[in-house]
């Protein structure tokens, strides 16, 4: 039997800490007679120039690459960087924002190259196919590799890891002294529990069209629709317990 590494990468705000936790529980341990997975780890985006190393590059690695729209990645750093209350408006000035756009373009294009240059040990999960929908996880991993899981194991996963529940407890947890959450950070989750469309919401008006124009080779390379962000409102503060418009 074939011992088996699976190493998550992403850019940062893609869903990488709940694929990893799932792959901790439900993955790490179990075998399918061919290969048994061992161990476990995350990467995140950036790593040396031209360099297509993560923690050990090799044919007994299966690399999942979690990829979300760049717009709702652009966004979710925000809410992410500013903390649960802020005055949007007020915070993100054009030096910060259109930093967090070039390390996004950075660091898609890095995942780019590497998905398409090793693409036998590879597979790309996309943000919003399971982000509330966690059978996916599930169903993935008893298609590709013929795991066996159970309704409660659906069931407990659900109930520890669904958004409205990480929204409470991380707030509430010292951040590693909980098995369940340990790599999440307190405020991990935003009010919007994830929702893209809701998180773009917190662009401003003002840097959406050069957002557009800087993230479109992008969003196009991993087949993302084009959206606009005129028809998008715009929130002027964030709080973690309320919207203020």
């Amino acid at each position: 039997m074939k011992a088996i590494t699976i190493e998550v990468v992403s850019p940062p705000r893609c869903g990488s800490t709940l694929t990893y936790h799932f792959l901790n529980r439900y993955i790490e341990g179990k075998n399918n007679n061919f290969f048994s997975f061992q161990n476990i780890n995350k990467s995140h985006p950036p790593f040396e120039p031209n360099q297509l190393k993560l923690h050990s590059f090799d044919y007994e690695t299966f690399y999942i690459f979690c990829i979300r729209h760049p717009y709702s990645t652009l966004a979710s750093l925000f809410i992410y960087d500013m903390g649960d209350d802020y005055n949007v408006e007020a915070s993100l000035n054009e030096r910060y924002v259109f930093n967090k756009v070039n390390e996004i373009v950075r660091d898609y294009k890095w995942c780019y190259d590497f998905i398409k240059q090793n693409s036998l040990n590879v597979t790309t999960f996309k943000y919003e196919h399971f982000v509330n929908n966690y059978r996916y996880f599930f169903d993935y991993f008893s298609r590709t590799f013929g795991l066996e899981f159970t309704d409660e194991n659906v069931d407990e996963f659900y109930e520890k890891y669904n958004s409205d529940n990480l929204f409470d407890r991380l707030r509430k947890t010292v951040r590693g002294s909980d098995p369940f959450y340990h790599s999440f950070a307190p405020h991990h989750i935003s009010f919007s529990r994830g929702n893209n469309e809701d998180n773009i919401a917190y662009i401003p008006f003002r840097f959406r069209s050069r957002i557009q124009r800087e993230l479109k080779e992008v969003y196009e390379m991993f087949n993302y629709n084009p959206v606009s962000l005129a028809g998008i409102p715009f929130h002027k503060e964030y709080h973690a317990n309320c919207r203020s418009d």
